[in-house]
């Protein structure tokens, strides 16, 4: 999934490791003005997991230090696999 729209669903990671992403979500603020398309450095070098489909004038209102208490999956689990051992 691309990191094409706001309210992107990503897993944070440092940037010289791509395997230690654990806890850290984000959402993607993303405005077309100032991330032209094509020019987005974001697709590659995080996971996205989905996209916010209601609520999405919530995010602008998101601070520093809040917290989700919760998330569901509302569709896309017959697509969900385990990852291999």
């Amino acid at each position: 999934l691309p990191f094409s729209v706001y309210g992107t669903l990503g897993m944070a990671r440092s940037e010289d490791n791509a395997n230690d992403a654990s806890s850290q979500w984000f959402f993607l603020l993303f405005d077309p003005e100032l991330t032209t398309a094509g020019r987005n450095l974001m697709d590659g070098r995080f996971s996205t997991f989905g996209y916010v489909i209601e609520g999405n004038e919530l995010l602008s209102n998101v601070e520093v230090g809040d917290v989700i208490t919760s998330a569901k999956v509302v569709s896309g689990m017959d697509a969900f696999t385990s990852p291999a051992k």
